[in-house]
């Protein structure tokens, strides 16, 4: 009697430490649930704040840039700024028609002639850009505003200062204004009077060291020099074609389909033309350092091949230019055929060459030449 009393005893023992458990996890999954719940929740992908350096909006470009948009129209706030996840959201349409009610069911061409127009403009788009990360680190940031027409330059240091203080930095953080092709002449203008106003006037050429790749890729073809002004005329006419490279004094918004594109001044990768030549392999670079330049000027009206490289930890890009003018149209058409080249045929792409001149990266499906001179 005495052993199945002692049984029993551990039996009850046993069953109360169950029951501490059971309630013990019970109280945990209640307590988690809230938290669990949320993850079925919505994810909001705009806010009205942003914070320098770190934010998880920033896009995955170098540098970062953060795009947003503040609407005008009357019944809104125009002081409120809209920032969009760009990591998630590349363009400002498609970012406002599924995020702002304003902008939802409305089509790209509505959407852009409100937008990137005085007449009957409701919104008003734009991007911050974060300087590089380096050590000591550049605390500096630009504000940029998209617009076809101009804006006034009272309109631009009112934009500045609503979009400047929406952006968390600590006090030695300084905002600049980046202009883009279209705003260029009016803060080229007012340089000095935008600076009396705390909007000093940069871009990214202040933090270059190196040429910058808005764009890593290559391409064989005619190159052309043609002004910024005078692209589109160009194109039209017949003396700028797809297959070219473009060479130009700076990038406006808008540009034809050409090979590749290579710009003396700075650009940002924000930029319509970068998105559109990451997204369609073009490459598209500025020329920083002047021994570059010098060369790409020597090479206008010349056969080239140009490649754009960025290593992952490295800041700016390199830049291979040649004079391919020597090679023969079979060896023109062969190259170019690897853009279009499957990645199932990659090994038997990698083992031809070219006259002992041209190898295949099996990997990149880059054309290596060998013995071409490099101006």
């Amino acid at each position: 009697m005495e052993g199945g009393e002692r049984r029993i005893v551990e039996m009850g023992k046993t069953a109360f430490a169950m029951h501490s458990r059971l309630c013990l996890f019970l109280c945990m999954l209640y307590a988690v649930s809230p938290l669990l719940a949320r993850n079925d929740e919505p994810v909001q992908h705009w806010k009205n704040e942003i914070v320098y350096h770190d934010d998880p909006f920033c896009s995955r470009t170098s540098p970062a840039y953060i795009k947003f948009t503040i609407i005008i129209r009357e019944g809104f706030d125009p002081n409120i700024v809209y920032y969009q996840d760009s990591q998630r959201y590349t363009y400002h349409y498609d970012f406002a028609a599924e995020c702002l009610d304003l902008f939802m069911g409305m089509s790209l061409s509505e959407y852009d002639s409100i937008t990137l127009y005085e007449q009957r403009q409701q919104a008003i788009l734009g991007a911050v850009i974060l300087s590089p990360r380096q050590e000591p680190p550049f605390n500096k940031y630009g504000i940029q505003f998209v617009r076809y027409d101009p804006y006034t330059k009272e309109q631009i240091v009112q934009m500045f200062n609503i979009v400047k203080a929406s952006v968390i930095a600590d006090p030695n953080v300084q905002a600049f204004y980046f202009p883009t092709y279209e705003q260029f002449p009016t803060a080229q203008q007012n340089r000095d009077w935008f600076e009396s106003q705390g909007v000093p006037v940069g871009s990214t050429a202040q933090w270059a060291e190196g040429n910058t790749s808005y764009s890593d890729g290559w391409a064989l073809g005619p190159l052309k020099f043609f002004p910024s002004s005078q692209i589109q005329t160009a194109y039209t006419a017949g003396d700028l074609l797809p297959g070219d490279i473009l060479l130009s004094d700076a990038v406006p918004s808008e540009i034809p389909s050409v090979a590749g594109i290579i710009t003396l001044m700075p650009s940002t990768p924000n930029s319509h033309v970068a998105i559109l030549a990451q997204s369609q392999g073009v490459p598209f670079v500025h020329l920083f350092l002047e021994p570059d330049v010098v060369r790409v000027e020597q090479l206008v009206g010349r056969i080239v091949y140009l490649a754009v490289t960025t290593e992952s930890w490295d800041r700016w890009c390199n830049v291979k230019l040649l004079d391919v003018e020597m090679l023969n149209e079979q060896d023109k058409s062969a190259i170019l055929a690897l853009k279009q080249t499957p990645q199932r045929q990659m090994r038997s792409v990698s083992e031809q060459a070219y006259a002992g001149r041209l190898s295949i990266s099996p990997f990149s499906f880059t054309p290596h030449f060998d013995n071409f001179k490099v101006l």
